[in-house]
């Protein structure tokens, strides 16, 4: 149980939205792959559908190449929603946005602090631990 929770926190569904974006852009597989450093074929997995799963890391890497923020869904799916500028107008965003899309905001973002916590202790950890050289 405890490793398909773990799996399920490194690989995430892939939506449709993130399909439909990677159909629709200009730019190349390999131009794509480069930008994210993974393999022109995963890209190309991601883009057919022939794989429904992306890693948490390449999901947010990807989420910036194409300046989009992340939606987390009841399903397990992950979609890209645009993101808006920032403009200064004098009706505050609360006001604009409704109760659905404040929940979506904070639980993507308490998902992403859990992430970037959880990298974090890893990586001190790595820090900590003697490194063993092997001959």
């Amino acid at each position: 149980m405890f490793v398909t929770y773990y799996r399920l926190m490194k690989q995430l569904l892939i939506g449709s939205s993130i399909q439909q974006i990677l159909m629709e852009t200009a730019k190349s597989d390999a131009e794509i792959a480069i930008e994210l450093g993974v393999a022109r074929d995963t890209i190309y997995r991601w883009r057919t559908g022939s794989t429904k799963v992306i890693r948490r890391k390449n999901l947010m890497k990807l989420a910036a190449v194409f300046k989009q923020s992340l939606k987390y869904n009841d399903d397990g799916r992950v979609d890209f929603i645009p993101q808006n500028p920032v403009k200064n107008d004098a009706i505050p965003l609360e006001n604009k946005l409704g109760e659905n899309e404040m929940k979506s905001i904070i639980q993507t973002l308490q998902k992403q602090i859990d992430y970037l916590m959880n990298e974090n202790k890893r990586l001190r950890n790595n820090l900590e631990s003697p490194i063993e050289k092997k001959f």
